[in-house]
């Protein structure tokens, strides 16, 4: 399957807001065995190409949501993680 002509490059531009590289890796080997991979430490987004296209837009737009969560709880405690999970998953 073709995802929407310009999709990837969008949300990789999303990522590189964030300060983080988008890497396109070879295989899931290289990832530990997953679609994609989000390395904070390392400021960097690898995502498998040896998947269908649709497929690679989808994790990187995964991935994307691990950075905006990261850098939107980065330092919380864990009564605020908490707090945090608890409004999120009863709000609807």
């Amino acid at each position: 399957m073709k995802p929407p002509e310009g999709l990837w490059d969008g949300l990789a531009e999303l990522v590189g807001a964030e300060d983080y590289a988008v890497l396109r890796v070879e295989h899931e080997g290289m990832i530990h065995g997953a679609n994609g991979l989000t390395d904070c430490s390392a400021r960097t987004v690898a995502v498998r190409t040896n998947m269908d296209p649709a497929a690679q837009v989808k994790t990187l737009a995964h991935e994307l949501a691990h950075v905006r969560l990261r850098s939107t709880t980065a330092g919380m405690t864990q009564d605020a993680w908490k707090g945090w999970l608890d409004h999120l998953f009863t709000t609807r």
